[in-house]
């Protein structure tokens, strides 16, 4: 029985991994395409700036082509900041070294370095305190005396 589900669990784990590793391929994929139109893209407005010839259309075209090079900046931007959201969304937040010390540092230390016995008396001694705890703690669980 349990090298049956060891073996569903190693088809599933090796499914999943093939998934995401075509996900990342696809992505991959993805970007190179983009980088090669932003590419051909600043090929051409470079041409373009090299032959200038101060016409009308020309200005157009090299107005053109810079206008689409930074619409695509702006669009590999907005996939960024939507992965980013989906990442945090799928992993939450990941609290860092520094963060950690700050909550650490607001809580307040618990330790107690002194109590008061019964007769008003301040016990600093870690011994005594024990036997002052103990002695409060009993006189709380007798039953009350009534009158």
């Amino acid at each position: 029985m349990e090298n049956t589900n060891n073996k569903k669990i190693d088809i599933w784990t090796r499914a999943k991994n093939l998934i995401k590793s075509g996900e990342i391929e696809e992505t991959n994929n993805r970007r190179r395409q983009i980088q090669k139109v932003e590419r051909s893209m600043r090929t051409k407005l470079g041409k373009e700036i090299r032959s200038f010839k101060d016409t009308t259309a020309k200005r157009q075209e090299i107005e053109k082509l810079t206008k689409k090079i930074d619409e695509s900046k702006g669009t590999r931007i907005m996939k960024a900041q939507k992965a980013a959201k989906a990442r945090y969304t799928k992993e939450g937040q990941k609290n860092t070294k520094y963060f950690f010390n700050l909550n650490k540092n607001r809580h307040d230390p618990s330790i107690i370095t002194g109590l008061i016995n019964k007769n008003g008396k301040l016990v600093k001694d870690t011994k005594t305190m024990c036997e002052v705890a103990a002695e409060y703690h009993r006189e709380l669980q007798k039953p009350p005396q009534r009158e």
